[in-house]
């Protein structure tokens, strides 16, 4: 029989992380840990040093690794403890036990922007990591505006903006006259706010970008 799937929300509330842990239905009652910022920090050290430990042995000969005392099974034991003190010091009590209670399935992870760096798929649950355990997706919750929004509100709104797409190729140099010509006859329009942009300087993002921000869009292609 095929389980619901698990949504784990993860986020950031001033000095504390509070979680949430849900089917369809809530199955463990919102919680809170307190946020410790160099315990955050410091996971993601650790996390860096066993990758590059394990890159270094990973590029030794044969030879090299026999004087060596690191192994494979000794990055795994470091993995392990890291994952436990993600999941015993990150997550408050209840959600440790369903998690662990837990078979296998699919486990979404909503996650604040403020605490998307740690690396929550190694928590180690006591038998195996997150990762390891379920089927994990992730979707981040921002809480910074788009990068659209101040462009919109510096806009006057009472007014139509149309923008004017000029030959971006730079073949046919009758647009450009007739791009004059037309932004003569719509200066007379007092309820409308006119843009020209053209030439092969214009990047295809920022022509898109352009797109989103006007109410008319007009291509003007001249005639050969």
């Amino acid at each position: 029989m095929t389980r619901a799937p698990l949504y784990l929300t993860v986020l950031r509330q001033g000095d504390m992380i509070v979680t949430d842990l849900s089917e369809i239905d809530p199955v463990v009652p919102r919680s809170q840990v307190e946020i410790d910022e160099r315990l955050l920090t410091e996971i993601n050290d650790e996390l860096a040093r066993i990758a590059t430990l394990a890159h270094v042995q990973n590029s030794l000969s044969g030879l090299e690794r026999q004087g060596r005392t690191a192994s494979p099974e000794t990055y795994a034991h470091a993995l392990q403890r890291l994952g436990a003190l993600i999941f015993s010091h990150l997550l408050p009590s209840p959600t440790r036990r369903r998690l662990q209670e837990a078979t296998s399935t699919d486990l979404f992870l909503r996650l604040d922007d403020q605490l998307v760096h740690v690396p929550w798929e190694l928590a180690f649950e006591g038998q195996d990591f997150l990762l390891n355990k379920f089927r994990i997706g992730r979707q981040v919750i921002t809480h910074q505006q788009s990068a659209s929004h101040p462009v919109r509100a510096s806009m006057d709104r009472s007014r139509l903006h149309m923008l004017i797409i000029v030959d971006p190729t730079e073949s046919l140099p009758a647009a450009i006259e007739e791009a004059e010509q037309l932004c003569q006859l719509l200066d007379t329009c007092d309820n409308l706010e006119v843009s020209v942009i053209g030439g092969k300087q214009v990047r295809k993002i920022d022509l898109l970008q352009e797109l989103n921000e006007y109410d008319l869009v007009h291509t003007m292609r001249g005639t050969r």
